[in-house]
């Protein structure tokens, strides 16, 4: 029955794309003269328009209601003798199939398009659809939701009824009790897709209101991650994703950049969101009662699938791989904490860890490698030297280089009871020969995670202490498995809170360097070359100095 159900909605949606050829056969040249066509005249655009303006698409198709299409600049001549009947008859199809883009007029509000498919869900009375519904002249393409059941609706909205009236009449379809926390798995709508999903002001209600601001903020989070996570199975491959949300106070922590980057989404744009741009609309409070609540200033996020290799728009993106993934993944979600988002930006990592990791293109990196000399610590191409200088690292990585304090090291945090201090409960299988193993530090990774809710605040120095150590130990070194524990005393509580300015640019580069120098001379007995830690950088560099030259070999 679900599956039947599906299937009629994809069939209700994908009728207008038929209705661009369908009159190529209800009206062949041979249409009877009492239909206003001839032989012998001219079909013009105004002939063709009031025959098709009123066309009802056949229902055995899946279509609904009545379908209004245009034509402009289609004229049809008169076929000579010589042509014959036939020759004009495929000169006349041919045409339409070449204009058929052309037939169904595109009508646009603000982000959203006629001939998009569109998937509404969370509508409070329905007037966002209806708003659309309107403005396209038809909702042949939409699909609009409510989690409320229609008594709940016509007892709380007094609008509620009338919207939906107009929704229906214009070809739309109307789902209630639809939740958008579960809805990939709905009868009705799974194996469709949309090219745009929306959900205006999602809010998971006010029963916990006398909970803390950490609670509060998960519950709403939970909703809006549990939503990202099913609208990204139901949109097309070049779909989006729309959130339009308060965008002051409270509401900006919820951070919903980094809910849509934890569910594997990329965030397009976000654009400012003006009620007045939808005509219409009332924004209701999903508990019921008719009143609308103030929405400005507000954002529209619109989020897509990621693609492989694809950058951010928002900001210069860097290609990595390996274990630099898994630390910006863990700064993601320590971003979802604002406190804690704040102990790490202010250890001087906040522009490094916004960068977008994709995948690299190994061959250029092997490239690089085999031009590297390491007497001179620069490339060596056909047409000279070339540099990879501090400040390009600093313009690439956002990472200070020669400022600050000279970063501490101490021997004594090499003692389990010293490394105890730092992280309560480390024990000796966390330890290997005096240093700290990356596997333990990843273990306080797990509490993080949005959607198992075991984020305790008073452990932000931990969790913190934890994330910069992981880093250390992937930016300090080539395939390190773990991070000298010497390191921890650049990692006090002092230092963490007090944010002290380290000087973290000189020794990751340094490790840069190292690494090249190693892989770049070939050793006896030495097979495998591997380079680890920030060498992705590498690649950005070679596309921001060297692209076009004609030198390279």
């Amino acid at each position: 029955m679900g599956q039947a159900c599906s299937s009629i909605i994809r069939g209700c949606l994908c009728a207008q794309e038929d209705a661009a050829v369908q009159y190529v056969h209800r009206y062949p040249s041979s249409t009877p003269n009492s239909s206003g066509f001839s032989k012998s005249s001219n079909i013009t655009t105004t002939s063709l328009s009031n025959h098709i303006d009123s066309t009802r698409v056949d229902s055995s198709n899946g279509g609904i209601g009545h379908r209004v299409i245009r034509i402009s600049d289609v004229r049809l001549s008169v076929p000579s003798e010589e042509e014959g009947e036939g020759h004009a008859q495929l000169r006349k199809r041919e045409l339409v199939l070449l204009r058929k883009k052309q037939i169904i007029k595109e009508i646009w509000m603000k982000h959203y398009c006629s001939s998009h498919k569109i998937l509404l869900v969370g509508e409070g009375d329905f007037s966002f659809s209806a708003c659309l519904a309107k403005a396209f002249g038809s909702a042949h393409n939409m699909v609009a939701t409510s989690l409320d059941s229609l008594g709940f609706l016509g007892r709380n909205y007094k609008n509620a009824m009338s919207n939906i009236y107009e929704l229906t009449n214009r070809g739309g379809i109307v789902l209630h009790n639809v939740d958008a926390t579960k809805m990939a798995n709905n009868n009705l709508l799974k194996d469709v897709l949309f090219d745009r999903v929306i959900y205006n002001f999602p809010h998971a209600g006010f029963s916990f209101r006398d909970k803390s601001r950490e609670v509060q903020i998960s519950q709403h989070q939970t909703l809006v991650s549990l939503y990202l996570e099913n609208a990204k199975k139901m949109i097309k491959k070049d779909g989006e994703i729309h959130i339009s949300h308060k965008s002051h106070g409270f509401f900006l922590e919820w951070n919903l950049e980094a809910l849509g980057s934890l569910s594997g989404l990329c965030l397009i744009e976000e654009v400012q969101f003006n009620l007045s741009d939808y005509p219409g609309y009332r924004t209701k409070f999903g508990y019921g009662g008719d009143g609308s609540f103030f929405c400005h200033p507000s954002k529209t996020y619109k989020f897509g699938l990621r693609k492989k290799g694809a950058y951010s728009n928002k900001k210069s993106s860097l290609q990595n791989r390996g274990s630099l993934d898994k630390v910006l993944k863990w700064y993601r979600w320590i971003a979802v904490y604002p406190t804690l988002k704040k102990l790490v930006d202010d250890m001087g990592f906040a522009d490094f860890c916004s960068i977008n990791a994709g995948n690299s293109d190994n061959r250029l990196i092997h490239a690089l490698v085999e031009l590297w000399w390491p007497s001179t610590h620069t490339f060596h191409f056909l047409c000279g030297e070339l540099g990879f200088t501090p400040l390009d690292f600093v313009m690439l990585t956002g990472i200070s280089f020669g400022r600050g304090r000279k970063l501490p090291y101490n021997e004594r945090y090499s003692k389990l009871e010293e490394a105890e201090k730092m992280f309560p409960g480390i024990t000796s299988s966390g330890m290997r020969y005096g240093n700290i193993t990356l596997s333990y530090l990843k273990k306080l990774q797990e509490p993080l995670n949005p959607r198992l809710h075991n984020y305790d605040s008073e452990m932000d120095i931990v969790y913190a202490r934890a994330f910069i150590a992981y880093m250390m130990g992937n930016l300090f070194s080539n395939g390190a498995t773990s991070l000298w524990a010497g390191y921890l005393a650049a990692l006090t509580d002092y230092d963490i809170l007090g944010a002290s300015g380290f000087d973290w640019g000189t020794p990751i580069m340094a490790a840069l360097y190292r690494g090249l120098d190693e892989v770049s001379v070939l050793r006896p007995g030495k097979v495998n070359k591997s380079i680890t830690g920030i060498y992705a950088v590498l690649e950005y560099w070679f596309f921001e100095y060297c692209r076009g030259l004609e030198c390279i070999s």
